[in-house]
């Protein structure tokens, strides 16, 4: 049987550091950001990035989780030390040794191929915490309401009736894409009848709550393009 002192190990802090940077490849990872410009300059308080997946596709991470939930195995004081010192030696790696993979991820993530590393190169990044938890059933999505009404008129909220019937769906059986389906569908129907929908055109859903999460700080300051050598960079400094 595996135990926390097998599995929580330096060897697998560095393979779960490499598991979260191929995590961000993945159209199924979140990352969120909460930083702007202004006048140019890059203005954010401490933590500013979130980097959120599931195990589900990486074995090591599923191993992990079942040990932590396995009530077999007792948490004591000294164990849970242990998997304290694990999760730190993960953000370490990260904003040491794999600093530059990161960097270009998040570039990537965040400003797409509008940004090279000589217009942001990302130099200072505070990874200050991993997180690995089991996340219950019933507590999967928050839904996104896509409206196109006209600017004079505001139509009363939906969130209540949509929620009412999502929770009419959630039985387990159904994947995102069919409870996207239909809630698409009650939409349609309910357009007919009750003027609150008249202007939604789309219903989307986005996870709530994730298995993984990494909280970090980066700089994301832009190098200005007076700056920068001929050889690299962008006109225009994007507007966030």
């Amino acid at each position: 049987m595996k135990t926390i002192e097998s599995v929580f190990t330096k060897i697998n802090a560095s393979k779960v550091a490499q598991t979260i940077l191929k995590s961000m490849d993945d159209e199924e990872t979140q990352v969120d950001y909460d930083f702007f410009f202004q006048q140019g300059e890059f203005v954010s308080n401490d933590i500013n990035t979130w980097i959120k997946f599931d195990t589900v596709k990486y074995p090591l991470l599923r191993e992990m989780l079942d040990v932590l939930t396995n009530e077999e195995i007792e948490p004591t004081k000294k164990r849970i030390e242990l998997f304290t010192k694990f999760r730190e030696n993960v953000c370490k790696l990260l904003a040491k040794e794999f600093k530059q993979s990161i960097s270009t991820k998040l570039r990537n993530c965040i400003f797409g191929s509008k940004v090279d590393a000589k217009m942001c190169p990302i130099e200072n990044i505070k990874v200050t915490s991993f997180d690995l938890a089991d996340v219950p059933d019933s507590a999967k999505y928050l839904l996104v309401v896509k409206k196109e009404q006209p600017k004079d008129k505001i139509s009363p909220s939906v969130s209540k009736d949509l929620y009412e019937y999502l929770y009419t769906l959630d039985d387990g059986e159904l994947g995102k894409e069919e409870i996207e389906e239909k809630i698409n569908e009650f939409v349609v129907e309910k357009r007919n009848s009750d003027s609150k929908f008249e202007y939604i055109t789309k219903v989307t859903l986005k996870k709530a709550f994730f298995e993984c999460s990494v909280e970090l700080f980066a700089d994301y300051t832009m190098i200005r393009p007076e700056d920068i050598d001929s050889s690299g960079g962008i006109e225009d400094i994007p507007d966030f």
